[in-house]
């Protein structure tokens, strides 16, 4: 059921702008659920080429308007295929509840700015905190 709620997309083409954005992984911890996030956690996938080094996690209370939980630009925590690389959620970052969580990638990864750079290749995503459950 959880699984059902998890969406990833990308590389997409911004109509607004005409630029690409980059590739992104989303959760959705259900309509009576919010996290106060203290610290996630992201598995590179085993491909060879397309390290993520310039990234974001974001937070979402109705996966529309997105505020910044962590940035990361120039980070080689996931640099070999396969690794697992963890991170603090820093304030104010981590006194938000979220109903909604992303990462998204913010920097191509290939050679020359190719489309397939905006992938966000990543196996696994684990977030941390305070769950809060509401009463429907």
């Amino acid at each position: 059921d959880a699984f059902n709620r998890t969406n990833f997309a990308g590389p997409a083409r911004n109509p607004r702008t005409g630029e690409t954005e980059g590739g992104w992984w989303r959760v959705d911890l259900g309509p009576n659920k919010s996290l106060r996030c203290d610290y996630y956690a992201a598995r590179r996938n085993g491909e060879l080429e397309g390290q993520p080094r310039c990234w974001v996690l974001e937070g979402s209370a109705d996966g529309e308007g997105w505020w910044t939980l962590r940035r990361h630009c120039g980070d080689d925590a996931l640099a070999t295929p396969g690794v697992w690389g963890a991170w603090p959620v820093p304030p104010p970052g981590n006194g938000r509840s979220c109903r909604y969580l992303r990462v998204r990638l913010t920097e191509n990864t290939g050679i020359d700015g190719e489309v397939s750079g905006w992938r966000l290749r990543l196996s696994n995503l684990e977030f941390y905190g305070v769950l809060s459950t509401r009463k429907s």
